[in-house]
């Protein structure tokens, strides 16, 4: 077989093994990773949601302290807490007082690709990933057997 002929076959069969054994190695960790980064990603969100709420809440309280008012509405709005000697006027459901904003919930961050999940739990199984280890020594081995250069007993 004539050197470039020879040098063109070991890459693309030599690449393939290592494809396989690099890929049986690495996607499952991979997948592991994505999953981990979209839990922190929603956590953070979750975080941002909660910190916005914090805020609100302590602008309420500052308004609170200097407008008798605003206690009165928002006592109404929390299930119809107004003192006995008075009326109150106005929707009872507990919903929020008209000076008390909600922040919106944020956007959920995008799941990873439900292939990638599929595909690396299939790999992880020790028979999948052991026979794909395999495959990729087999690959490997054939490269060395079928390109190798001729030795000089053999013309």
């Amino acid at each position: 077989m004539p050197a470039p002929a020879r040098l063109i076959g070991t890459v693309i069969l030599g690449a393939l093994g290592v494809a396989i054994i690099a890929a049986t190695a690495l996607l499952p960790a991979y997948a592991s990773l994505q999953m981990v980064e979209y839990r922190r990603d929603c956590e953070a969100a979750r975080a941002e949601h909660l910190q916005a709420q914090v805020r609100v809440n302590r602008l309420v309280l500052a308004a609170a302290e200097n407008d008798p008012t605003f206690i009165k509405r928002l006592a109404l709005s929390q299930g119809e807490l107004v003192p006995t000697d008075e009326v109150a006027f106005g929707p009872t459901s507990v919903t929020p007082a008209p000076d008390v904003v909600i922040p919106p919930v944020p956007p959920a961050p995008k799941p990873p690709e439900q292939w990638l999940i599929n595909i690396a739990d299939r790999i992880e199984g020790p028979r999948v990933s052991g026979g794909l280890y395999l495959l990729g020594a087999a690959v490997l081995l054939a490269t060395m057997l079928m390109f190798a250069p001729p030795g000089k007993g053999r013309h």
